[in-house]
């Protein structure tokens, strides 16, 4: 194993989350009322816009397939975005009103969202055609998410 070096060293005051994008050309910070996309190897702002991500609640991004798109979990809701423009799009069905989101886990594909909240419901988004299946409903909240990396199996963490 190599040791990794610095992409870039940016400036986020407050910082809740770094996600680097899927193609290594892009670092998504959130923190202190901001969301910000720069170039990763030289840190220039490609976008930037307010957003509110409350203390009690987890923070988490990730990058859709092919980099197009970026979901972002704040103040326990899913927002999607455009990761050129950063531009809000709709987020689907059954996820467009919770704010009850506590966990996120992108598939190795990128083309499967795992989504778990608080009621301890999982669903399941596939990104590329915006379905949302319910993968299993109630019980303790979900803490994490991760998928195997075989990407068949899902799995979930829970309080005791």
């Amino acid at each position: 194993m190599t040791t990794p070096g610095a992409v870039a060293t940016l400036p986020v005051d407050e910082c809740r989350c770094v996600r680097i994008s899927p193609d290594g050309t892009s670092v998504l910070t959130v923190g202190a009322g901001l969301v910000e996309v720069r170039e990763s190897s030289s840190g220039q702002l490609g976008w930037a816009r307010t957003w509110d991500a409350l203390a009690e609640f987890p923070v988490e991004a990730v990058g859709g397939a092919g980099g197009d798109s970026v979901t972002l979990l704040t103040s326990g809701r899913l927002s999607l975005l455009d990761a050129v423009t950063g531009v809000e799009q709709p987020v689907p069905g059954e996820l467009a009103g919770r704010r009850n989101v506590t966990a996120l886990a992108l598939s190795l594909s990128g083309l499967t969202l795992a989504v778990g909240t608080n009621e301890g419901i999982i669903l399941l988004w596939q990104q590329d055609t915006g379905r949302v299946t319910r993968l299993r409903g109630g019980g303790d909240p979900v803490t994490a998410l991760a998928w195997r990396p075989n990407g068949d199996e899902l799995c979930v963490a829970r309080p005791r």
